[in-house]
């Protein structure tokens, strides 16, 4: 399996049978929670098992060098986080609530453009990289909605400057760590060891102070369908009405209205982007995390 510019990929859809409205994936996906809501290492340690056993969901081909991706999702290890930016950059971060983080994915070649452009987008959301804004505590839900904003507002600006960036997540509570069949630096992640890849690669799922409540742990692999990293849920699955669910999203973009984001409600479209799997439609819906 190979991954497709945007330039083939456009190819393909005008000169062969593919037709990307016929795409479908399957997936294998598990969660671990604490039911009284306790955060402990467990949690984030059982759900490695699960996924590094996932192996029979499908998540590599036959030849077991072809595969989408894994992925883990889990509650923000504060702690850890904590640790860290106090250790490398004298930051005490604000509590747990008032600032977010998340993951995001940008194009080696495109990077310090991209990470340029997002800065000022998140500027004229009214958020702050690098600290967070006083009404973070005083209107968190003001907060949140800026958030959605920035992640709405990325996926329809910076493509049309050519960067390529997708945030993975971003969110005062979760946070999701992915990874796929796509070269990452000098790593390429392969089918027969993607389901291990995620606690490999990342050296903060293997660390004891990463503790949470619940862990969401995910496999893909496509039935039919061209790669993408646009399509970062933990869970994906196949969703047979996408065509008419679109539609619908569009031409109801005309009559909607909203109390809360007001006159930045059209900066929130389309609702639905074009060009993007059944999943990645849902996951632009998504109004936290």
């Amino acid at each position: 399996m190979v991954i497709l510019s945007k330039a083939e990929a456009q190819i393909c859809a005008e000169e062969t049978l593919w037709e990307p409205q016929m795409e479908k994936d399957a997936c294998g996906v598990g969660f671990v929670v604490s039911i009284k809501g306790e955060k402990t290492y467990k949690i984030m340690a059982d759900a490695r098992i699960m996924l590094e056993r996932m192996a029979h969901r499908g998540a590599c081909g036959c030849d077991m060098d072809t595969g989408d991706g894994a992925g883990v999702l889990a509650a923000i290890p504060d702690a850890l986080y904590r640790d860290e930016l106090k250790k490398t950059d004298d930051v005490d971060p604000p509590p747990v609530g008032e600032y977010a983080t998340g993951i995001l994915f940008m194009a080696e070649g495109s990077y310090k453009q991209a990470k340029e452009a997002l800065g000022d987008l998140a500027r004229a959301c009214k958020l702050k990289s690098s600290s967070p804004r006083d009404y973070a505590h005083e209107d968190k839900d003001q907060f949140e909605r800026n958030l959605f904003l920035l992640r709405k507002r990325s996926n329809t600006v910076m493509p049309k400057q050519s960067l390529d960036c997708y945030i993975c997540s971003l969110s005062t509570t979760i946070i999701v760590y992915k990874v796929s069949y796509i070269r990452c630096g000098n790593i390429l992640f392969r089918g027969n060891s993607l389901l291990q890849q995620p606690y490999k690669y990342y050296d903060d799922l293997t660390d004891t102070r990463f503790i949470s409540h619940i862990a969401l742990i995910h496999s893909r692999f496509s039935t039919n369908t061209f790669p993408a990293w646009h399509q970062w849920l933990p869970i994906i699955g196949e969703i047979n009405t996408l065509r008419g669910n679109i539609n619908l999203m569009h031409a109801r973009e005309g009559v909607m209205k909203s109390k809360t984001y007001g006159e930045n409600l059209e900066k929130l479209f389309p609702v639905v982007e074009d060009g993007l799997t059944d999943s990645g439609c849902f996951d632009t819906l998504r109004v936290s995390g």
